[in-house]
C-alpha cells in the first residue's frame, strides 16, 4: 500500500496558485489604465449632465467642484454629499448654478431596499428639487411646514436622507 505523497500535492497546488496569481496580476496591470480612463470619462459625463453648459471643472475640495463655461467664467458648482439613508450611505452629486439654484441631481451609489427605498431615486422625486435654491424650502412636508418635498410612502428615511443631502449641498455653496 502506497502512502500519499503530501509534498507532491502541496507543491502542485503551490504551482497552480502561483500561476493563477501571476495571471490575475498580468490582467490587472494591463487593464488598470483603461479602468482609470473609463472612470474619468464617467465622471466627466456625470458632470456634464449636472451642469450641461460647463466645459471645464476644477476641484476646490474633495466634495466641491467649480464649473466653468467656454470663456472661463464660473457658472456653478457640483457638490458631493453622503447622507445616511435607511440602508447605508447614499452617495449623491448636486449641480448648483451661479444663482444658487439646483439644476441637477444624481444618485451615484446606494444600498437602499430594492423596490421600496429605491423609488426615491426616480425622476419624479428627484425632479422636485430642481430650481430650488433656498434651504428653507428643502425639507419634507411632514418634517417642516416650510418644506415643499413630498416623502415617498414607505421610504421616508431615504426621502429624508436625500432631502438632507441636497440641503447640505446648497449650504456648502452658500459658504
Amino acid at each position: 500500500m502506497n502512502k500519499p505523497n503530501y509534498f507532491k500535492y502541496g507543491f502542485t497546488l503551490f504551482i497552480v496558485c502561483a500561476i493563477s496569481a501571476l495571471g490575475v496580476t498580468f490582467v490587472y496591470l494591463n487593464t488598470k489604465t483603461e479602468i482609470i480612463r473609463t472612470q474619468e470619462l464617467r465622471i466627466k459625463q456625470m458632470q456634464k449632465k449636472l451642469l450641461p453648459s460647463a466645459t471645464s471643472f476644477m476641484e476646490i475640495t474633495k466634495t466641491i467642484t467649480e464649473c466653468f463655461d467656454e470663456h472661463g467664467n464660473s457658472i456653478g458648482h457640483i457638490v458631493f454629499e453622503n447622507p445616511q439613508g435607511y440602508g447605508g450611505l447614499i452617495e449623491m452629486a448636486v449641480g448648483i448654478d451661479k444663482k444658487r439654484e439646483i439644476v441637477g441631481l444624481k444618485i451615484l451609489k446606494h444600498k437602499e431596499t430594492p423596490g421600496l427605498g429605491t423609488r426615491v431615486f426616480r425622476d419624479d422625486f428627484l425632479g422636485a428639487f430642481l430650481s430650488l435654491g433656498t434651504t428653507e424650502q428643502i425639507f419634507l412636508k411632514k418634517d417642516d411646514p416650510r418644506g415643499i418635498i413630498d416623502a415617498i410612502t414607505g421610504a421616508t428615511a431615504t426621502s429624508r436622507a436625500v432631502t438632507q443631502g441636497v440641503r447640505e449641498a446648497v449650504e456648502k455653496v452658500k459658504e
